[in-house]
């Protein structure tokens, strides 16, 4: 199978910034010194079953976020809020951008929020002030236009802390950038396939 076609428009610029990102963050790795990729050294003989365990991590946690935040889109006034205006955002897009979108923002992300950032403030505040601190500035990363949608800043928050506290866990990038991926990418085609299906709801009756 080939890879789909690279999108024109707003997906292209979004691929393109996630990939400044990303690759301004490994610079800055890279200037520092240390791996992004992993927190510590690993054995060669290791490294084969550290990949695989990190990998299946992802997965598991990327698994269990889709489904707390289908849920929460699917049973809450904000949720399905989100999902309307998220839809509007996606209108016209091909679902053969998603991949891309969902790739591009996971990587550009995991490496700016968790290899560099994270890392830097636990250097210099202590792993668990660097956990916080670093959940917290992602949260407000993704703080919407729609005041009325706040609550998924506290959402992306509480999302900033299980990858980086995966990330500390098996000490492999690769498991928050899997888990991260899988739920961009099932949460955009989620709202992709209920694009105008979806309408702004009225607050329920007393």
């Amino acid at each position: 199978a080939t890879a789909p076609a690279m999108p024109d428009g707003w997906v292209r610029a979004a691929v393109a910034i996630y990939a400044v990102l990303g690759a301004v963050s490994w610079l800055g790795c890279a200037l520092a010194g240390v791996d992004p990729w992993r927190l510590g050294p690993v054995s060669p003989a290791g490294r084969a079953s550290a990949v695989g365990l990190a990998a299946l991590a992802g997965l598991a946690v990327g698994a269990a976020s889709i489904v707390v935040t289908q849920a929460l889109a699917r049973r809450t006034l904000w949720g399905r809020a989100l999902l309307s205006e998220l839809g509007n955002a996606l209108t016209g897009v091909s679902p053969a951008a998603i991949p891309w979108l969902a790739a591009s923002a996971a990587f550009g992300e995991e490496l700016f929020f968790r290899a560099a950032l994270q890392r830097a403030l636990a250097h210099g505040l202590g792993v668990p002030a660097g956990l916080a601190l670093g959940s917290l500035l992602f949260g407000l990363a993704h703080v919407p236009a729609n005041r009325r949608l706040l609550p998924w800043t506290l959402m992306a928050g509480v999302m900033g802390g299980a990858f980086g506290a995966l990330y500390l866990a098996t000490g492999e990038l690769l498991a928050p950038v899997i888990a991260h991926a899988l739920v961009n990418l099932v949460t955009l085609r989620f709202i992709l396939d209920r694009a105008g299906t979806v309408s702004d709801p009225a607050p329920p009756a007393a």
